[in-house]
């Protein structure tokens, strides 16, 4: 990427070559994490089973980023000005996204383990996640041991375990959390499956109803799932008029905990397309 490229995209810096640098830097910057972003989204969607036409937005964001990075020095300017708005509107939308997440994570978890009595039947509800057989992946396994603090912290209470059976799972998300509760100790009649959900809007809808089938309070609800999804589970929720609190499990790997935040993003962005035009 050559200065008469810097120069023309930000005629502010002039001839002033240390100004040019630190942008093109930045630019570089830029580019190099959206394309992150988005291939790891892509490749770990596909990866999961995921299959709609809605990748290509993710793909084609990355492909954008790859063009304005190789080919920045020859487009148009106002197509150059296009790239260069887009990719830092983007970058700060998600700063601000993933800072309101863990914000909100944060004051939950607190809240989780004082709002009840210790003997209240405060019911747990743990939101699936992968799984390979019998043995949850590295986030539903955080989730489960976050579940299982919850369920000695509160000795009466019940667990609703919810998630269905992905194409490419050989036991529903909810049997896999089941057997693992209880081989660490949880007694099996205190847990309620609920098997059939594909996302996190069954996932409550569903857990109600069997909460209601099975004459558990829906007053007392504490939902259990990774820290960077609470906020979502919140949101619709709240618009499904539900209301629960809501305690965290943390992601140790950071390139999962990337690829599982811009998930997020894009959550957020296709409801918010999906509003706009009235769908």
């Amino acid at each position: 990427m050559n200065s008469k490229f810097i120069s023309n995209l930000i005629p502010k810096f002039g001839k002033n070559e240390k100004g040019k640098k630190i942008f093109c830097g930045f630019y570089i910057a830029a580019c190099i994490l959206i394309m992150y972003f988005f291939a790891a989204y892509t490749i770990s969607a596909l990866f999961d089973g995921f299959q709609s036409p809605l990748l290509l937005a993710p793909t084609a964001a990355f492909l954008l980023a790859f063009f304005a990075l190789i080919f920045g020095n020859v487009i148009p300017k106002t197509l150059r000005m296009i790239f260069f708005c887009g990719m830092y509107a983007y970058l700060i939308s998600f700063a601000v996204l993933v800072i309101y997440i863990f914000s909100f994570a944060s004051i939950n978890e607190k809240q989780a383990l004082t709002i009840y009595d210790k003997d209240e039947p405060v019911n747990i509800m743990v939101f699936g996640c992968r799984t390979y057989g019998y043995t949850p992946g590295q986030s539903l396994e955080g989730r489960l041991n976050s579940a299982l603090k919850l369920l000695e912290h509160y000795p009466n209470s019940s667990c609703i375990v919810s998630g269905g059976q992905g194409k490419n799972e050989t036991v529903s998300e909810a049997e896999a959390m089941r057997a693992w509760l209880v081989e660490h100790g949880i007694d099996n009649e205190r847990i309620y499956k609920e098997d059939k959900s594909t996302d996190t809007l069954e996932n409550i809808e569903y857990s109600f109803n069997v909460m209601e089938e099975n004459n558990l309070s829906t007053d007392m609800i504490i939902g259990v799932s990774n820290r960077y999804h609470l906020a979502r589970i919140s949101w619709i929720a709240s618009h499904d008029g539900v209301s629960m609190t809501l305690y965290p499990s943390d992601t140790d790997n950071i390139f999962w905990l990337s690829i599982y935040l811009t998930r997020e993003y894009m959550s957020y962005a296709k409801v918010a397309v999906f509003s706009l035009l009235g769908l």
